[in-house]
């Protein structure tokens, strides 16, 4: 019973609607980064994970990792005390969970953690559905929306296209042919062209093994590629982010890597080696170009120097035990304005959060739920900003998909929602 609390506590995790979190002032210190890699996913003992914790203090699943520890070893004050930290960042655990955790929840501090989870529950759903794309549309990932939303864009991993949608128009695809799986998306700041990355993964159909893999650029009027930057072997491209001067920045999650393409250069530069990070997901540059910030999904975001390609951490700017923020789990990162704005669906239930930056963008000075738990969800990955909107898809199709982008036999494709959600300033 013991070896499952771990996946029960995954399962099941939620954040408080709205609550927004505020720091104390900035330390002038940065923060290193802590190389990860796949041996680092499986330390299990107790004082390796206390370590980990302190080179990442904002990160969840480093904590899940921790509580179990102590709770394998019958350290009840210690399982107590991740619980609480847990609690208190918006974490929702099972009843069961909770009972094999606390007990049967008789004690003061039991009943109040117990209440504190229910209250963590409570769902928030601040958007609106935009439109609904066709069931053909297989195992869409992202969208762009171009013209304040009048034309939008979206990719699709097994179908291996591109879909669009223009005013008063019924979706069509793009019939982009020899591309291997769409995976990233992201228009210019100019919109003139939209950047499309293209991977193998274990949903690709097997027909298309040997077709283009790297990043490629369409017209969005014509819908005609007119640029492509192949990838090399080993490079699976996935999250993508266009800066304001034209460079495409992309992410390996499979890897670890981060690649950028210059304007007028025909190959992929690294800008983060792998073994650094574990899984690179969204990205995003500063306002001024001089900073890019990188999700990575199990351990927090990663802030790269681009000047001098130094790797250091966004961090909650306060002392761990008071720190109410959760920085791991986000797959899309954008920035709005002088935030971040962070799709979390490493988190259970999920959520889409607006991450206020202090003023050297090196830290995090407070945090806001804009919505959780939405009804209508399955899973939010992709999507893009466009009008003070953030557009995105509300309903990734994941588990509809096995080996070779072959349909799970009990769960055919759907429609997929895209939606948009209102950005405060």
């Amino acid at each position: 019973m013991k070896a499952a609390i771990l996946s029960a506590v995954l399962a099941l995790a939620a954040c408080t609607a709205g609550e927004v979190v505020s720091a104390p002032p900035e330390k002038s210190a940065a923060q290193p980064w802590r190389a990860v890699d796949a041996q680092t996913g499986k330390i299990s003992d107790a004082p390796a994970l206390e370590q980990l914790a302190k080179d990442f203090p904002d990160s969840s699943s480093v904590r899940l990792r921790l509580l179990n520890a102590y709770f394998e070893a019958g350290e009840t004050d210690a399982t107590l005390r991740q619980v609480e930290w847990l609690a208190a960042r918006g974490y929702v655990l099972s009843d069961d969970a909770l009972q094999q955790l606390l007990g049967t929840g008789d004690t003061e501090t039991a009943q109040a953690l117990f209440a504190r989870f229910k209250a963590n529950a409570v769902p928030s759903e601040n958007s609106t559905l935009l439109d609904i794309i066709p069931a053909n549309a297989l195992l869409v990932e992202g969208v762009a929306a171009l013209e304040g939303g009048q034309t939008l864009l979206a990719n699709s991993i097994v179908s291996r296209d591109v879909f669009i949608r223009e005013t008063q128009r019924a979706w069509r695809a793009a019939g982009l042919k020899g591309v291997s799986s769409l995976t990233g998306m992201a228009a210019q700041p100019d919109a003139a062209l939209v950047w499309l990355s293209a991977g193998r993964l274990d949903v690709t159909p097997v027909s298309g093994s040997e077709s283009f893999t790297g990043l490629l650029a369409i017209d969005p009027r014509s819908a005609s590629i007119v640029r492509k930057i192949p990838s090399g072997d080993g490079i699976t491209l996935s999250d993508i982010h266009v800066a304001g001067d034209g460079t495409v920045y992309a992410s390996d999650p499979l890897t670890g890597g981060v690649y950028r393409a210059k304007p007028g250069v025909m190959g992929l530069e690294t800008v983060v080696a792998r073994g650094v990070l574990r899984s690179p997901q969204g990205l995003t540059t500063s306002a001024d170009g001089q900073l890019l910030y990188v999700s990575d999904y199990r351990y927090g975001i990663a802030i790269i120097d681009l000047m001098s390609g130094k790797v250091g951490r966004l961090v909650a700017d306060s002392p761990v035990a008071d720190s109410p923020m959760v920085l791991d789990g986000i797959d899309g990162l954008f920035r709005h304005g002088d935030s971040l704005i962070a799709i979390q669906n490493g988190m259970r239930p999920m959520r889409i959060v607006k991450i206020d930056l202090a003023e050297s963008g090196r830290s995090a000075a407070a945090m806001q739920v804009l919505e959780s738990a939405h009804s209508a969800w399955t899973e939010p990955v992709g999507g893009s900003i466009s009008g003070g909107q953030l557009v995105y898809i509300a309903t990734g199709q994941w588990d509809r998909f096995g080996d070779g982008g072959v349909p799970v036999d009990t769960k055919p494709p759907l429609p997929t929602q895209v939606r948009k959600l209102q950005l405060p300033q």
